[in-house]
């Protein structure tokens, strides 16, 4: 029997065992080192001062689920959902150039409205732009293709110093 570990499970659990694993050190040798780790509910950083390889400076648990589509050993699309008790929201929907048009989001989409709606989630919601005269947005045409209607329209503000 093959079992997936949710990925987010996986990566919190990453960042709390190394995160567990530079703070037991002393006081005196993590402030030699320095060693920092931080929780803020289910979120846990780890950063150390003298880490050429970045290797432990790291943050996780977000609460977000990841999406891959490869082709082959590459990574061509990916998205995001953030889960919230009865409302997800679909987000970081991206695909390289060379990959669109072959219904990678679309498949992205679906299956994290699948993992949303196994979660007991009841609403679903995303953002994308508006389209304009004579434009075309791909995001907004994926989006509605699975089931997803406009609810409103809103002003993105640009300030300039």
């Amino acid at each position: 029997m093959t079992t997936t570990v949710p990925p987010g499970l996986a990566e919190l659990t990453e960042i709390m065992a190394y995160a567990d694993f530079a703070t037991s050190a002393s006081a005196s040798v993590r402030e030699a080192l320095g060693v920092g780790s931080l929780q803020v509910g289910s979120t846990r950083a780890l950063a150390i001062r003298e880490d050429p390889s970045n290797f432990f400076n790291r943050a996780g648990g977000f609460g977000a689920e990841q999406y891959a589509v490869w082709a082959g050993e590459r990574i061509v699309a990916v998205g995001s959902v953030f889960l919230n008790g009865e409302c997800a929201d679909m987000f970081g929907g991206a695909t390289l150039p060379e990959a669109r048009g072959r219904g990678a989001q679309s498949a992205l989409l679906t299956a994290r409205v699948r993992a949303a709606t196994a979660e007991g989630c009841r609403w679903l919601v995303a953002e994308t732009g508006v389209e304009g005269p004579g434009e075309h947005n791909p995001s907004l045409h994926n989006m509605v293709r699975v089931g997803f209607e406009p609810l409103y329209e809103r002003a993105t503000w640009l300030w300039r110093a």
